[in-house]
């Protein structure tokens, strides 16, 4: 849940049962049903409408990767547009069985960016949507990328990090290019393109022993929207 953010477990029938720890530096002091109203009255935390936005399981089942759509108010810094900007993201590792926490730094390739899905390969790699905030022909960066933590830092003991660079000593996840949702190939660019691709899912394995990745589109409601 994106606004807390939070990360509740429910069982099938929708009992809630417990909630998971996520650590107080993501969390904001004062909500507020006003976006300028809260990111006026928080100096710490997630900013308004860019809390966690992906979550996946492991294949093990023991870790819980949420990752956040973009830096926390602490880790940024304003820009000249009114709004906050940085390149440096949070993803938080939760152990199901203990809840005890790590946070691993996902650098953007453009503080326009954003990420709004994380999918585990396995217990270190993992798929990530980064996206820009546009549509049609005005969308620049829409990628599907390929993210490791196995020799990434854990920054859990940083309250902040530096807007547009790396903290000294801390190794960000390793990241490249898995798939350019642009590139001509695909036949996606062009005047229809939209601006939200938010799900990553695996189907089922192929006859020839190939995966089948899914990736879905949120429309906001907007029903004429390609």
């Amino acid at each position: 849940e994106e606004y807390g953010p939070s990360i509740v477990e429910f069982d099938n029938v929708g009992n809630w049962v417990h909630e998971l720890t996520v650590p107080a530096r993501f969390r904001i002091a004062h909500p507020s049903a006003s976006r300028d109203a809260e990111a006026a009255g928080n100096q710490t935390g997630r900013q308004p409408n860019r809390g966690l936005e992906g979550l996946t399981l492991t294949p093990s089942g023991r870790k819980l990767i949420a990752v956040m759509q973009g830096p926390l108010i602490q880790d940024s810094r304003p820009s000249s547009n009114g709004k906050r900007s940085g390149i440096n993201t949070r993803v938080l590792e939760v152990d199901v069985q203990t809840g005890t926490t790590r946070e691993f730094l996902y650098p953007l390739d453009d503080s326009r960016n954003g990420v709004s899905e994380i999918l585990a390969i396995n217990e270190n790699e993992f798929l990530l949507i980064e996206r820009d905030g546009e549509s049609g022909s005005e969308a620049k960066f829409k990628k599907i990328i390929h993210a490791s933590v196995a020799h990434a830092s854990d920054i859990s003991q940083l309250d902040s990090l530096p807007a547009n660079q790396l903290p000294d000593g801390v190794k960000p996840m390793s990241k490249r290019v898995f798939i350019d949702l642009l590139n001509a190939e695909y036949g996606l660019a062009g005047t229809d393109l939209p601006e939200k691709f938010e799900g990553l899912a695996f189907g089922p394995t192929l006859p020839d022993g190939r995966r089948l990745l899914l990736l879905s589109v949120d429309n906001d409601f907007e029903v004429d929207q390609p």
